[in-house]
């Protein structure tokens, strides 16, 4: 399964970590991956699909989304903190599902069925109502920025993507080595991001990169 991710700024990321952290400090053991999916594509045609989702990011600019309250997903066992369905987060979905529609998955397939949020805690066996309760004790409505969006394999041992435009080095990111680098995350040796990102001339190029230790674009401020 091939999702299409919008990724948090970082002081959002650990925004939301902190209130994790306080109402369930092990949350089997991983790091919070602040992210909002937009789209899992479960098709065969995963470079046309890869390819529309880069012409529909041409030119978008860094966004912001507020998130507005902590709920209990039962479904799949989460607790998840929920964003607003508006604003350019909802209309990347809404032309994804439009075109694709059929071809993602149960969650993501449809605005009626999709909702935008992140998860804090996945646990089948846990008291999810009480933790939910205990997390929303930390919790105000908050505006987080969305600094890229990413493609990302869905896996059952999840590894967050660590890719970003490194803006030091934006000369040598050209559609020829962004397609290269698609070709390679299609043969499953490459994690990308797919991020919008002013070309020399302003162009609005949308840049496909290898991971990266840092992200070096000036990151979106949360409230």
């Amino acid at each position: 399964m091939l999702c299409v991710i919008a990724k948090l700024d970082k002081r959002s990321t650990e925004k939301l970590t902190a209130i994790q952290k306080a109402a369930a400090p092990d949350a089997d053991g991983k790091p919070l991956h602040g992210h909002i999916t937009l789209a899992a594509y479960m098709g065969e045609d995963e470079a046309g699909f890869m390819a529309f989702c880069a012409a529909l990011l041409k030119g978008v600019s860094r966004f912001a989304v507020k998130y507005t309250h902590l709920a209990v997903l039962e479904e799949t066992s989460i607790v998840a903190a929920l964003a607003e369905k508006t604003g350019t987060l909802a209309a990347l979905h809404r032309r994804i599902a439009e075109v694709y529609g059929s071809s993602l998955n149960e969650w993501t397939g449809s605005d009626e069925v999709w909702l935008p949020h992140t998860t804090l805690l996945y646990d089948p066996k846990a008291d999810l109502p009480a933790v939910c309760r205990k997390m929303a004790a930390d919790f105000a409505p908050f505006t987080a920025g969305i600094v890229g969006i990413e493609f990302s394999r869905a896996t059952r041992s999840w590894a967050a993507p660590t890719c970003a435009i490194d803006e030091r080095n934006k000369e040598k990111q050209t559609p020829e080595r962004g397609i290269a680098a698609l070709r390679r995350f299609l043969r499953g040796e490459r994690k990308i991001s797919i991020t919008s990102a002013p070309g020399p001339s302003g162009s609005g190029w949308l840049y496909a990169s290898a991971p990266v230790t840092s992200w070096y674009a000036n990151e979106c401020e949360c409230v």
